[in-house]
Formats: C-alpha cells, structure tokens, sequence
C-alpha cells in the first residue's frame, strides 16, 4: 500500500504521486502555478491520478518525510559516480522566507535578522559537481 501523508483535512495524496510533482516542477524551472499545465498532461498519460493545487505542492515541502526522501534520492543519484569522484568539498547560502523580503548580502552582516532565514550547506564532488548530500539549517 503506497505512504499517504496529511497535509490538511482533505483526502491525502499518495507520496510517491507528490514526489513525482516536486521533481516535475524542478526539473521543468518553472513556478508553482505554471507547472499545473505539465501536471495536467501527466493525468493524461495517466501518471497520476489526480491534478494537485500548486500550494498543496508546497505544503508537502514542510513535512520531515519529504525531506528525508529527498536526501536519500541525492544520495542515490550520487552514488555511480562513487568510482570517479575523490575530492569533495562543502558549501552554503542563505535562503530568505517569505516573511522577509531583503536580500541575503543585506541581512548577513545584521545579526538581528538571521532568524528569518534559512541556510544550505551541500557537499559535492570537485571533478564531477555532482551533489552527494545537503542540509537545510536555521539560519544561525
């Protein structure tokens, strides 16, 4: 039986139906609201069954289950380029919320506002580039 996860009262959605989402949108770069017409036409090929609201998308991004099926899939996709990279190295950048609209350059040297935002850190291979693995942190 597929993983269903509840984002709200309404009937869940199948996860698997709203990973294939989530990757759909960052696959294609493009926003929420537009990549609704490229769902659509996976309902008609029949590779999912039902066309999700864009913010029902989004709300999913929140949950813990999604984040660590995320991280496994970098792992995963990593791994056969295991023979070829031997260097790695490690990075990050801050990532405003939506509560605040200033840009990053702006707020990192105001300690004040660090709260709003969130950091990434990545480790990726220094021949291949490819993403071995990332984390999202407070922005502290």
């Amino acid at each position: 039986m597929p993983q269903k996860y509840r984002t709200n009262k309404k009937k869940p959605f199948e996860l698997s139906k709203v990973i294939f989402c989530l990757c759909l949108k960052s696959y294609c770069l493009k926003s929420g609201r537009r990549i609704i017409s490229e769902i659509e036409l996976c309902k008609r090929l029949g590779l999912i069954d039902k066309i999700p609201h864009f913010n029902t998308i989004f709300n999913y991004l929140k949950h813990p289950v999604i984040t660590s099926i995320f991280q496994d899939l970098i792992k995963v996709s990593a791994l056969p380029l295991i023979a070829v990279e031997r260097k790695f190295c490690g990075d990050s950048t801050g990532i405003g919320t939506r509560i605040l609209h200033d840009r990053w350059s702006q707020i990192r040297q105001d300690y004040s506002k660090h709260h709003m935002y969130m950091k990434l850190h990545a480790s990726f291979g220094t021949l291949t580039n490819v993403v071995t693995s990332c984390r999202i942190t407070n922005g502290m």
